[in-house]
């Protein structure tokens, strides 16, 4: 008898479960029974469980920096990190600390020791107070079951002071008295600046009010402001007023008839001059060598027939005086009629001079004819351009000069000798 292979059909359904899902897969599994065929079905259930995962993240992350800060600040911002569960497992014995804790402090602790997957915890730090100037560092390290470890490096800088002016002071300038009119002199003056780190320094690029050059004009007291960004410092000048000048000369003198003598010179004070009879007045013109000084004594004199003495009188504005004198002597009428006639005619034959009836030529004798009365002037004149003198008695000449055949009377008077 021949022998059967018998064939056995299993079908076996497997169904995997997940965290999300279950598959029910079935399998199908034959035996070979000789002679028959026979198919059978059975269910089993197998389930599978996921592996948890422990991780997180912080943030900020990695690193952070605060805020740099002034030595002598205050208490400074504290800086929250978030941890966050990125992991399918639950965290649990979180704890936070500082490698050193020198210069970093934990201003609030974890908000909690666990978290579930997607939670968020927080924990915050600050920099400490009274740190000296430097760069400060700490490391921030998160760890918690499972092995979660998670670390922040951590910096924070302090920083000096800055260098402010707290003032300055000033060293008075070598000239500090004055005379009404000069002009401000800063030649040695040094403005000394003083900081906040306990240096000073000389400095230049100050100004000052009034500023160098300024004519002095006030007579007192005087405030000098000097400004340096923005501080200011003062020091005073005293002011004179100008000595009042003493100066009582003249610088000119001069008459309208005559000539001085001696030549005037402003430390010569006496003067003569002379004048024919027939000037009955003079003009003396002075002016002061000070504009501020005055003058008194000048003007238009009558003059009398001889000596006329007239004082010219400069004052000095501090009052000091000094008199010039002026002696005019008017010469006395001629003693003959003829010297008399002729000096009484001189000045209008001076000023519009003669005609060809005035000067008769006859021959070589030429005849001075005026108002009827005639003088024989020369004998041997071949013109009537003509000069020289005659005598009229009684030491008494003419002394005259003609051009112009006499319409231009160069001299026309009567002289003594």
């Amino acid at each position: 008898m021949r022998s059967v292979n018998p064939l056995l059909i299993v079908v076996i359904s497997l169904r995997f479960i997940s965290a999300r899902c279950s598959v029910t897969q079935k399998y199908l599994f034959l035996f070979d029974v000789t002679g028959m065929s026979v198919t059978k079905t059975a269910t089993f259930t197998v389930t599978v469980n996921a592996v948890l995962t422990y991780s997180a993240s912080i943030d900020p992350h990695t690193s952070h920096t605060f805020y740099s800060a002034i030595v002598g600040y205050g208490e400074q911002d504290s800086q929250v990190f978030t941890i966050t569960n990125t992991g399918t497992g639950t965290l649990t014995g979180l704890s936070a600390a500082l490698s050193s804790g020198a210069y970093f402090e934990i201003s609030a602790a974890l908000s909690s020791w666990g978290a579930a997957p997607g939670e968020t915890v927080t924990v915050s730090v600050r920099p400490k107070t009274g740190l000296a100037v430097g760069y400060y560092t700490d490391t921030l390290t998160v760890t918690g079951d499972n092995g979660l470890s998670l670390t922040v490096n951590l910096g924070f800088t302090v920083n000096a002071a800055p260098v402010v002016l707290t003032g300055i002071t000033v060293t008075p300038p070598t000239k500090t008295v004055y005379t009404e009119g000069e002009a401000l002199d800063l030649y040695g003056m040094v403005v000394t600046a003083y900081y906040s780190n306990d240096t000073s320094a000389a400095v230049t690029g100050y100004t000052t009010n009034p500023a160098s050059g300024t004519i002095l004009s006030a007579v007192g007291t005087v405030t000098v402001t000097v400004s340096y960004e923005g501080k200011t410092a003062t020091f005073t000048v005293t002011v004179n007023a100008k000595p009042l000048s003493g100066d009582a000369t003249l610088r000119t003198l001069t008459v309208s008839t005559g000539t001085l003598t001696p030549a005037f010179n402003a430390n010569t004070t006496s003067y003569t001059v002379t004048v024919p009879n027939s000037v009955s007045s003079i003009t003396i013109t002075a002016t002061a060598n000070d504009a501020k000084a005055s003058v008194s004594g000048a003007g238009t004199k009558t003059l009398a027939v001889g000596a006329n003495s007239f004082a010219i009188t400069v004052t000095a504005e501090n009052g000091a005086t000094r008199t010039y004198t002026v002696s005019v002597t008017r010469q006395t009428p001629p003693a003959n009629s003829d010297a008399e006639f002729l000096q009484e005619r001189a000045a209008d034959i001076l000023k519009n001079g003669l005609s060809a009836d005035n000067l008769r030529l006859n021959g070589k004798t030429l005849t001075l004819v005026i108002d009827g009365r005639e003088f024989v002037l020369s004998t041997n004149a071949n013109n009537r351009n003509i000069s020289g003198e005659i005598y009229l008695g009684d030491g008494y000449y003419l002394v005259f000069d003609f051009k112009g055949n006499g319409s231009n009377v160069k001299d026309f008077r009567i002289i003594r000798k």
